[in-house]
């Protein structure tokens, strides 16, 4: 994503209303944040739609879950298979960094990772077609239904319907679910185009004054918009990245998988799988890689580490096999040997 792109995002993002592509009663519609009165409010309306609809004999969804594994178009097993799916993802995801230097071991990783998510959503779709005509699915759309009753205004900033009785009369149920889809579903911004705003200079100079200052957003904290929260906690995670002791590359920042995988270790508390070695006054780790990764992996030296590897290859060459017979070890021995107390 450019420059313009960060730009365009961050302006939506940062206003808190959403103008919708249809229209109600010939006005364009700008859906305001919810507040916190609002979300109380419908909150209640939730409670007493899954009341109504239990007392009125709608089966829960763990009942229907119960009912399906009756008969037999559920089981206990599928729900375990589906934690077994979201564990091997969480591991082969811890994985990726291992790879990062090996091209056709990265892309065997990244290719499993998407059929393992493929299959559990292949699975968790099939649950919620199982539980779709739950008590709790009726009373969730009551509460969307309520939500965008309030917060449906015109462009001049009056409240199309007064009350959400005065919307389920007199609007058309489809155009009630088209409206509860756009805000709900289709207005948010996804996880990788929201973690590039967060590290973007369009956002990143806002961030940094702004979020002891105040004046991040046009709407308040009561009423942040869940674009505006998932960019808040990105934008938290960067923080505590780019000030970590041991911070990663560049490349692995700017990388979603990867920095999930870094991200991952850093909260098991472990470190990528390499070999690290002390000899003399240096140290050396290795990592897995190919040919194209292994050129990455030393450009990662120093000029003088780089000049170390090439007087190292050159004895090789000359039949050198062992670390004592290689001039930068002789040279370190020599030096260590004339540091040493002298007798007088």
């Amino acid at each position: 994503m450019d420059r313009g792109n960060h730009e365009r995002l961050l302006h939506i993002i940062r206003c808190g209303d959403i103008v919708s592509s249809q229209r109600f009663c010939h006005d364009i519609v700008v859906f305001r944040p919810i507040t916190s009165f609002v979300g109380m409010m419908a909150g209640r309306a939730y409670e007493e739609a899954l009341q109504q609809a239990i007392l009125e004999g709608a089966m829960t969804s763990d009942e229907l879950i119960e009912s399906a594994i009756q008969y037999n178009t559920w089981s206990d097993e599928r729900d375990a298979e589906l934690a077994g799916y979201r564990q091997e993802l969480r591991e082969v995801k811890k994985s990726l960094l291992d790879f990062m230097y090996h091209t056709g071991r990265l892309a065997a990783a990244r290719a499993r990772i998407e059929g393992l998510e493929q299959q559990a959503v292949a699975l968790m779709s099939r649950r919620h077609e199982l539980t779709g005509g739950a008590a709790e699915s009726y009373a969730q759309s009551v509460y969307r239904s309520y939500v965008i009753a309030t917060i449906s205004h015109t462009l001049s900033g009056e409240r199309i319907w007064p009350s959400y009785e005065a919307m389920m009369i007199g609007a058309h149920l489809s155009e009630i679910r088209e409206a509860c889809a756009e805000y709900f579903d289709h207005s948010l911004v996804s996880d990788g185009d929201v973690r590039s705003l967060a590290r973007s200079e369009a956002w990143r100079s806002v961030w940094l004054i702004g979020k002891n200052a105040g004046g991040l957003f046009a709407n308040d904290l009561d009423s942040l918009t869940p674009n505006q929260k998932s960019l808040i906690y990105w934008s938290s995670i960067y923080d505590s990245v780019y000030q970590a002791y041991e911070r990663p590359s560049s490349i692995i920042i700017d990388t979603d998988d990867l920095l999930d995988s870094w991200l991952l270790r850093a909260g098991d508390k472990t470190k990528p799988a390499k070999t690290t070695s002390q000899k003399g006054d240096r140290q050396e780790t290795f990592v897995v890689s190919d040919r194209k990764g292994a050129q990455a992996v030393y450009d990662l030296n120093s000029p003088e580490a780089r000049k170390q590897v090439a007087v190292a290859q050159a004895a090789a060459q000359q039949g050198a096999t062992r670390d004592v017979d290689l001039p930068t070890t002789k040279q370190a021995i020599r030096q260590k040997i004339a540091s040493l107390p002298r007798r007088r």
